[in-house]
């Protein structure tokens, strides 16, 4: 092919300013039913160096979810797949339970909000449940759990009485842990 065909060619594959400036809106109707589905829907990536295989994801993760109700699945990228629940109690387990794995690899999962692209699907923290052992008994309180909390990532949630105390042998609070930052094995605490 001479160099002209192919300048030729690659000018033909820009978008023109006609195309550029369509844009096509989505009706109240089908904007609503979208944003229905979505409050069903979870993304999901695997954590691994390799490619999950799909058909295996798709067998394996109902069992290893143990969910009630069935789920549809598909892959939209690489180690990406997105969740469509039939129950809204399966979807908040998920979303709750954890940290969940495929066979010791990592699965994230993360809410899809109306508009994102799979590009802009945020995977970068997991969040579980922490145990904070050595604790002074004067810290066995909503308020020192949640500052120790920080300490290992963004709080979630307290293992809590209905006074406020957190007794027991350690200290139980869930935070959401970013993925790209080591996990904090050691405070100092100065009372």
């Amino acid at each position: 092919m001479d160099p002209e065909d192919i300048s030729s060619l690659i000018n033909s594959l820009k978008i023109s300013n006609e195309e550029s400036s369509q844009v096509v809106v989505l009706g109240d109707n089908l904007r609503e039913r979208s944003e229905a589905n979505l409050r069903f829907c979870l993304g999901c990536k695997v954590i691994a160096s390799k490619a999950i295989n799909r058909e295996l994801f798709r067998v394996q993760i109902p069992k290893i979810l143990q969910l009630k109700n069935k789920v549809e699945i598909e892959l939209i990228g690489p180690n990406i797949f997105v969740f469509e629940f039939k129950s809204m109690a399966d979807r908040r387990r998920i979303l709750t339970g954890g940290p969940w794995d495929l066979f010791k690899n990592p699965l994230v999962f993360t809410e899809i909000e109306e508009g994102t692209n799979v590009a802009d699907l945020k995977f970068d923290s997991i969040p579980m449940w922490i145990q904070i052992h050595n604790v002074p008994l004067a810290c066995f309180n909503k308020g020192c759990a949640e500052l120790f909390g920080k300490q290992v990532g963004s709080v979630l949630e307290v293992d809590e009485n209905a006074d406020g105390c957190c007794w027991g042998r350690y200290l139980r609070v869930r935070v959401s842990v970013r993925l790209d930052k080591p996990l904090k094995r050691l405070i100092r605490l100065q009372l």
